[in-house]
């Protein structure tokens, strides 16, 4: 048996403790015989290994996300041009090649003036109508090809929609993707069906940067006869998961900041067709 003194031990245990790493098991055996200096007794076979203390960690909930915010915008599309580009196949080998024409690859190219609805007034078949607006608040440029079918049925078909809105300083251009089942007789059906198109944020100008855009493509009453023009409602819904005044304003700082940010359709040229900040469709949007 191992007898130390008791300041020793005190010390020693003072400096275990501390370490929070290992404890001992301390017994304090005072019997007859025993001097004053040697009565307290460490047994090293008692040691033990200590696991720290897990501090509980408090539970957090997580934010919830805040939900999609829609706002829609209805127009009207008068059309203005409408081009056809026919495609063509090659078939055999140099010298000894044919060109023949292919209906899938052709692409149409439709113009047209965007207003808003207050600026025309239909005819109850939905051909006829008159425009009370001096100007239209945009342009509409559509491209569209057939990917697969045969004539005169389109099956699936790919397109590409640019919607400008001319507007000192808040003007730009919203781009839109569409593509997939179309099924639609181009001589003997009625009326296409809706488009829907999808802009993924990558526009330009204050307004439309960084935002995405929804736009669905309807016709009003029958086609229009051959060589009429034809008048189609187009709802344009914004789709933002942030504080859209946020990012407006983050826009704005760009458009001070980075030259080139203001697309032309938002510069105060002369001639640049702008219906005044009065008149902006998408006024709603800003701070």
């Amino acid at each position: 048996m191992l007898f130390v003194r008791k300041e020793t031990l005190l010390a020693v245990l003072s400096a275990l403790l501390s370490s929070s790493v290992f404890v001992f098991a301390v017994h304090a055996d005072v019997g007859s015989g025993t001097s004053g200096d040697e009565r307290d007794i460490v047994s090293a076979s008692s040691r033990r290994q200590l696991k720290p203390k897990s501090k509980k960690s408090k539970k957090t909930d997580s934010p919830t996300a805040m939900p999609p915010l829609f706002l829609s915008f209805p127009f009207l599309i008068v059309e203005t041009s409408r081009t056809t580009i026919d495609a063509t196949t090659t078939t055999g080998t140099p010298p000894n090649t044919m060109t023949e024409p292919s209906f899938i690859g052709t692409q149409s190219i439709q113009m047209a003036d965007i207003y808003d609805e207050e600026c025309i007034i239909l005819d109850d078949d939905g051909i006829g109508f008159e425009i009370i607006c001096p100007e239209p608040t945009g342009t509409y440029s559509r491209t569209s090809q057939v990917d697969s079918g045969v004539f005169p049925v389109v099956e699936t078909q790919s397109s590409s929609l640019n919607l400008c809105f001319p507007q000192p300083t808040l003007g730009g251009c919203i781009f839109l993707k569409s593509g997939g089942e179309f099924n639609f007789d181009i001589i003997d059906s009625e009326s296409p069906p809706p488009g829907t198109y999808i802009s993924s944020g990558a526009n330009t100008g204050v307004v439309f940067f960084g935002v995405e855009w929804v736009a669905v493509e309807t016709a009003i009453g029958s086609r229009a006869p051959a060589g009429g023009v034809e008048v189609n409602r187009l709802d344009l819904t914004v789709v933002f998961k942030e504080d859209l005044p946020t990012i407006i304003q983050r826009n704005m700082m760009l458009g001070e900041l980075l030259p080139g940010f203001i697309p032309q359709e938002g510069l105060p040229l002369e001639g640049t067709r702008s219906n005044g900040a009065s008149s902006f469709p998408f006024a709603a949007l800003l701070p």
